[in-house]
């Protein structure tokens, strides 16, 4: 499996280098290009089909927002998507407490010391996502038969928007509005109304 992997640095300086690095890993490595908001960048990945995100802490020369400020929106955007800040400053980045320590990494394991295992995590990073959005599309079209037949709970039904919203943001499915599942699901209690309505009838018919 090719990993795609995104990468946002305010320097570009090691740009090639770092495509080199990680081609002959079998990872290809994508530049965020032409982005300037948080948005121009959630709509970037999803365009790139991105499957793990590498992230320059000081992106101060170029953007109005820290790596760490990105990585906490995608997060909230992509909850699946794996990203990762790569900086020099790996302390300064845990103390703002925006992104959990273990997504931090030291810039060193870059910058020509060929960490193996950095590449191998890379990788492992990459077919998590792959496994999850599976897991996820799985579920959802079980949620949907059910919506269809109009078997689904209310619980089930209120999963089905988040699942629906996750795909839909990974691109995976056309987005349906939420108000069309909210409308199925008033169409099954209509219907559950019905039998229950005919059934005390039934019952009343019974005792009278």
């Amino acid at each position: 499996m090719v990993c795609r992997v995104g990468f946002i640095d305010d320097e570009e300086s090691l740009l090639e280098e770092y495509t080199r690095q990680f081609g002959r890993r079998g990872i290809e490595l994508h530049f965020v290009r032409d982005c300037s908001t948080l948005e121009d960048v959630y709509n970037w990945a999803m365009d790139n089909r991105i499957q793990c995100f590498i992230v320059d802490y000081q992106l101060n020369k170029k953007y109005n927002f820290t790596g760490t400020e990105l990585v906490s929106d995608m997060n909230m955007r992509l909850p699946h998507l794996p990203s990762i800040i790569l900086t020099n400053y790996v302390e300064g980045s845990k103390e703002e407490k925006l992104v959990v320590n273990n997504l931090i990494v030291d810039r060193k394991k870059l910058d020509g010391t060929h960490d193996e295992e950095f590449f191998q995590d890379i990788k492992h990073a990459c077919a998590v996502f792959e496994t999850k959005l599976r897991i996820i599309s799985d579920e959802y079209k079980k949620k949907m038969q059910k919506l269809n037949n109009k078997t689904i709970t209310y619980n089930e039904s209120e999963r089905l928007k988040l699942l629906q919203t996750h795909l839909a943001n990974y691109g995976e499915i056309d987005e349906v509005p939420l108000a069309l599942l909210d409308q199925k699901m008033e169409e099954k209690l209509d219907s559950l109304l019905k039998d229950l309505k005919q059934l005390l009838e039934n019952m009343g018919d019974e005792t009278s």
